[in-house]
């Protein structure tokens, strides 16, 4: 009886002797424990990735942008000849800048005074016309303003659309031929809805950058079948580029106007 459990109990003790310890790293922390031979733990894997960071991004894609800025640069008139007119095309992008810092100067003034109206173009059947062609502007008193169309009464729809448009904060008010134009006090309200009225014109001007970009790019693409296309492909990025050129300037104007509108320093 002895002599069989002793038999039985050998395997087992054989068993215990073979038992080891090891070791399983659990992230940032070790602990030991024992196992049998035949049992071996598979710590999972955590896979960490990098991140670039933003001065890294932004460094990778100047670095694109310097590379592709020296292919384009080598394109000579030549070879741009009878496909686009590059300085035609700065000046059309350019002008788009103008009309935005003309508008800024002119119609988003913290006092609204006479003057700032006088050269708002009126869309009519007949054609564009600044205010003051059309119509007669007269400064009440301080906070009233009229403006007299008796001459032109069948522009004065134009003239009341124009003036909404314009971004000069005003609520302008019909009386048989005479706008009348209450004149805002300098409030916190009046200096955010100007700049807000900054942004959305500047939004406007993007959009005519984007109309240039598109109308050249047209011109371009019309020529694939007499000129290459790596050059019809350069010309495309160079047009490209100067939009976005444009529009980061834009983007400077805007954020200068609404600084100064706000009395931020």
């Amino acid at each position: 009886m002895a002599a069989t459990t002793i038999r039985n109990i050998a395997p087992i003790l054989s068993g215990l002797r073979n038992l080891r310890c090891v070791k399983s790293i659990r992230f940032n922390h070790l602990s030991a424990r024992c196992t049998a031979p035949s049992l071996y733990y598979t710590p999972s894997t955590i896979s960490i990735r990098d991140y670039a960071t933003k001065k890294a991004k932004k460094e990778k894609a100047a670095s694109k942008v310097a590379k592709k800025n020296v292919h384009v640069a080598e394109l000579s008139e030549a070879d741009m000849e009878g496909v686009l007119d590059k300085q035609k095309l700065e000046n059309d992008m350019r002008s788009v800048l103008e009309e935005l810092h003309d508008q800024f100067i002119h119609q988003l003034t913290v006092r609204t005074n006479p003057g700032v109206f006088e050269g708002l173009v009126v869309e009519t059947p007949d054609g564009k016309f600044p205010l003051n062609h059309i119509a007669q502007i007269v400064l009440k008193n301080p906070s009233l303003l009229l403006i007299n169309l008796s001459s032109t009464p069948q522009y004065i729809s134009a003239a009341e659309e124009a003036i909404k448009k314009s971004g000069l904060n005003v609520n302008p008010q019909i009386d048989s031929t005479t706008i009348f134009i209450p004149l805002p006090k300098v409030t916190k309200e009046h200096r955010e809805n100007l700049a807000h009225n900054a942004k959305t014109l500047a939004e406007k001007s993007k959009v005519k950058l984007r109309d240039v970009h598109g109308k050249y790019v047209r011109k371009i693409r019309a020529c694939k079948d007499s000129h290459s296309e790596d050059l019809i492909h350069d010309l495309q990025e160079m047009v490209l580029d100067m939009m976005h050129s444009h529009t980061q300037q834009i983007d400077a104007l805007v954020h200068a106007k609404k600084k100064d509108l706000l009395g931020e320093k």
